[in-house]
């Protein structure tokens, strides 16, 4: 899965603030707990894959 999708996925969700550069477009992802949220959806998406 690509950095992309969680972005896409999360902004809808609303869980998450980015802070967008237009000069570079790079966006900054303000979420303490980002590594392990992405750890748990990385195992779900893979848990999901497999079966579906």
């Amino acid at each position: 899965m690509t950095p992309t999708f969680y972005k896409k996925y999360l902004v809808e969700l609303n869980m998450i603030d980015f802070f967008c550069s237009s000069k570079d477009n790079t966006c900054t992802v303000m979420l303490p707990c980002e590594l392990a949220f992405f750890n748990k959806m990385n195992k779900v998406l893979s848990l999901y894959s497999k079966y579906y």
